[in-house]
């Protein structure tokens, strides 16, 4: 069309200029920079793969008889939907960092006037491409690639929430069996009194009181345990949610799991870690950065609208040139758009020191937790346990003997029943706070980094 209208000559230099700005704004995409990987997830990363399709709302999975941590692991994080979401998220990031790379089409515009008076009208073609884009592209495409970096940092802050969900809730169900565990062994021993109890009774040495204090006691028992099992079910099922499997079965046994001994690290070198390898802080500061890449870009704001091109007109014959556009700053100089770009990045500034302080104070909490937690589980474990079942040993001797009453054994059993309870839940509280330092550094294969240095 344009060839019949201008002739062959002329067409061909419009052509020329067409082909020009053509093959400028279609360049191939360049290398992207490397995307933030840290390693964090270690080898409970393997499990997380995309789907562009969401699953079914119960994924078919064959659970054996003992289900272990590891399983639980690698099927939440395989099927969990917010990890979906958090990585559709990075696949947007990384479409608009692949958009930054582009450059706008050239708007090609034809201008064709009416004929006056019978005198033939002029015909304009003219073909232009942003020039301020093109100055751009460098910014955006830095802006676009941090906005990328924390994006992934993010979802790994998605993944490693994820993870600690699950295996909190693990290691609660644990200690529910630990609880269950410690009321069956006190229930065998009540049923052993009961029994002796009865037994002297019918022979006259004994009172119906202690014969009335073990039935009581075997049937608050009996409740207790009832409350616990319908707590173990309720967490069971939240757990059978998480792995997705809703409507799934929960009759599996549970394997026993205990956090590894950790390596005797210093705090400064947990903090170290968590300050370098914390998605939090990662996506701050890849938000920092970007912030920056754009606070350049609206520093020359004033510049948006330039544009170069070539026009072909055909007035009493053919005239062809360049064209250009230049904006003129008369009401708008861009003071506003930098002083909103300089406020964000003031405001990503504060929120990454905020993000740094809250890390070092979660790292010495959680540290100072899991030492005492584990410290108290060893002392009540080992020392505590044995003195009760030594008391409750020759408290038991002296009933049978009939040299004391069913009091202090009841008493001695009662003690140790709580004191099992106990060992459940400071293996329990060891148990988080280990996953919660996981979580507060940065992820598994950062503790195993940290730890392998230490080792060396």
């Amino acid at each position: 069309m344009i060839a019949h209208l201008l002739g062959r000559g002329n067409s061909a230099r419009l052509v020329s200029a067409s082909l020009l700005l053509a093959l400028m704004s279609c360049q191939s995409v360049g290398p992207r920079s490397a995307v933030y990987e840290s390693g964090a997830l270690g080898d409970v990363g393997k499990a997380i793969v995309f789907h562009s399709e969401s699953g079914p709302i119960d994924t078919p999975m064959a659970l054996s008889e003992s289900l272990t941590l590891g399983d639980v692991v690698q099927r939440t994080l395989a099927t969990d939907p917010s990890i979906q979401a958090a990585l559709a998220r990075v696949r947007v990031a990384e479409a608009e960092a692949d958009q930054a790379r582009l450059l706008p089409n050239p708007i090609l515009s034809f201008f064709l006037h009416f004929p006056q008076n019978g005198v033939a009208a002029p015909i304009e073609v003219a073909i232009n491409e942003d020039l301020f884009s093109i100055l751009q592209r460098s910014g955006r495409i830095d802006a676009a690639d941090d906005r990328l970096r924390q994006s992934t940092a993010e979802a790994l802050g998605v993944v490693l929430d994820v993870l600690l969900d699950v295996q909190s809730r693990f290691v609660r169900l644990q200690a529910i069996e630990g609880r269950l565990s410690a009321l069956e062994n006190r229930a065998t021993v009540l049923a052993n009194l009961l029994d002796v109890a009865r037994a002297r009774l019918s022979k006259g040495e004994g009172t119906t009181l202690a014969v009335t204090t073990l039935e009581t006691e075997t049937v608050e028992l009996r409740s207790e345990a009832t409350e616990l099992r319908s707590e173990r079910e309720d967490q069971r099922l939240i757990l059978v949610r998480q792995m997705g499997n809703p409507a799934g079965r929960t009759d599996w046994r549970q394997a026993s799991w205990k956090p590894p001994d950790a390596a005797p690290v210093a705090e400064q070198a947990w903090i170290e870690a968590a300050l370098e390898r914390r998605p939090e802080i990662q996506a701050r500061r890849w938000q920092l950065a970007a912030l920056g890449d754009e606070l350049g870009l609206a520093r020359r704001s004033t510049l948006a609208g330039m544009a170069v091109g070539a026009d072909v007109q055909w007035d009493d014959g053919w005239s062809q040139g360049p064209s250009a556009a230049l904006p003129l700053p008369i009401f708008d100089f861009g003071g506003p758009r930098r002083a909103a770009a300089e406020a964000r990045v003031v405001e990503a500034r504060h929120l990454l020191l905020d993000a740094q302080r809250l890390a070092v104070q979660e790292v010495r909490r959680t540290l100072a937790a899991f030492a005492a937690a584990r410290a108290l589980q060893e002392d009540v474990q080992v020392n505590l346990m044995a003195l009760q079942q030594k008391r409750r040993s020759e408290a038991e001797a002296a009933f049978r003997n009939g040299q004391s009453d069913i009091t202090a054994v009841f008493l001695a059993d009662r003690d140790i029943q709580t004191t099992q309870i106990r060992i459940a839940e400071l293996e329990r509280r060891t148990a988080e706070a280990y996953l919660r330092l996981v979580r507060t550094v940065g992820g598994p294969g950062v503790v195993a980094n940290v730890e392998s240095q230490v080792r060396e």
